[in-house]
Parts: C-alpha cells; sequence; structure tokens
C-alpha cells in the first residue's frame, strides 16, 4: 500500500513539474513572439517614418527647384528687356523719330517715304513730328513726350486753309520702345530705306506750337 501511495506521489510530482515547465516555455515562446511582433512594428513605423522624411524632401526640393526656374526665367526676361531697350537707345535719332512717329501718323509706315519728307525737332523736353508733301496744307504738327522707357503722344494741331487751325485727335496710349524696336527688326529694311527723307526742322519749337494753339477757333 505505501508503495502504491509513493508511486502515486512520484507520479503527481512529475506530472506537475511537466505542466509548469510547459507553462514557462509557452510564456517563453510568447514573450519571444511578442518581441519579435514589436520589433516588427518599430521597424515598420521607423520606415513609415523614413518615407515621410524622404517625401517631405523631395516636395521641399521640387518646390525649391520650382522657384529657381522661375526666379531664373524673370532674370532673363529682364535681361532681354534691357538688351532691346538699349538696342533701340542705340539707333540713329532720325531712325527713332521715324519709328515714334508711326504711332501717330500711318503715312510714316509707307516704304521709302515716296512722296513725303517728315520733318522733326526736340525742344523743351518734347519730340515735335510732322510729315508733309512739300505742297499744300493739311499736315498735322504732333507733340509727343518720351521717357527712358516709352513714347507718349500728346497733340495734333493742323492748318486747314491759309489761318485756320484745328485740333486733330490722335492715339494717346503709351507705346514702349522695346515695342518699337522689335517693329523695326520685323522690317528694317522698310524703315532704313526712309531715312533720307527725315530731317531736323527747327522752327518746329514749343513756342511756335504753342502760338498754333492759339490760333484755334479765330
Amino acid at each position: 500500500m505505501k508503495k502504491w501511495l509513493l508511486i502515486g506521489c512520484c507520479a503527481f510530482f512529475l506530472t506537475a513539474c511537466t505542466t509548469k515547465k510547459e507553462m514557462k516555455n509557452a510564456n517563453s515562446i510568447e514573450t519571444t513572439v511578442t518581441q519579435h511582433m514589436t520589433k516588427a512594428e518599430e521597424s515598420k513605423e521607423a520606415k513609415s517614418s523614413s518615407s515621410t522624411n524622404q517625401t517631405e524632401k523631395a516636395s521641399s526640393s521640387s518646390e525649391s527647384s520650382g522657384s529657381s526656374a522661375t526666379s531664373e526665367s524673370v532674370d532673363l526676361e529682364k535681361q532681354q528687356r534691357e538688351e532691346k531697350l538699349e538696342a533701340y537707345n542705340n539707333l540713329a535719332v532720325p531712325l527713332k523719330v521715324l519709328l515714334a512717329t508711326t504711332i501717330v501718323d500711318e503715312r510714316a509706315e509707307t516704304p521709302g517715304l515716296v512722296g513725303y519728307g517728315l520733318g522733326y525737332n526736340f525742344d523743351g523736353g518734347f519730340l515735335f513730328v510732322q510729315i508733309g508733301s512739300g505742297a499744300g496744307t493739311g499736315h498735322p504738327e504732333i507733340k509727343l513726350s518720351y521717357d527712358n522707357e516709352a513714347i507718349y503722344p500728346i497733340e495734333a494741331i493742323v492748318r486747314e486753309g491759309a489761318a485756320k487751325i484745328n485740333n486733330l485727335p490722335v492715339p494717346t496710349a503709351p507705346v514702349s520702345k522695346i515695342a518699337l524696336y522689335d517693329k523695326y527688326l520685323n522690317e528694317k529694311e522698310k524703315y532704313d530705306s526712309s531715312l533720307s527723307h527725315v530731317q531736323v526742322s527747327e522752327n518746329m519749337t514749343e513756342a511756335n506750337f504753342e502760338k498754333l494753339k492759339a490760333l484755334i477757333g479765330n
């Protein structure tokens, strides 16, 4: 009887030890799995963070590149405008006068100014121009102003008869010198052929222009 009791106790003890060992192994496995899962999640988060940072850097780089390209484009456009403006200012004075006159008198577009002559004078900070055929009346005298970048038509008067003077409407919108230079480049031969008909007329002064204006309505 004692023998069987001893055997039973030993069996119970072994079973308990085995169960405890199995539980310990299970806990160890669970801990290992948990650690692996934690590391996997941390790795995933790290990759996600790295990907986000790379995306942000790429976006920032793209914006910076776009801003740089825009700035370069603006600088190039500004340089081209300055070069054209300088080129216009370096043209011969009669040629610049002819180009300015095309703004207010379409006869200035006549190839070679055949049949016409263009008189001009600078006085009092203004440019006075007049295209005539050498005979008769009805040839307007036009007053323009100018600055570093544009030509500004102001007003015109025209003699209609021996002593009759009237105002003549002219377009007053300013025209850039760059636009005039582009026009010249497009029809260079036409304008160059007209220069022999462009001459200074010293009697075209601001004082004389105002005297003629005073006769309007008389």
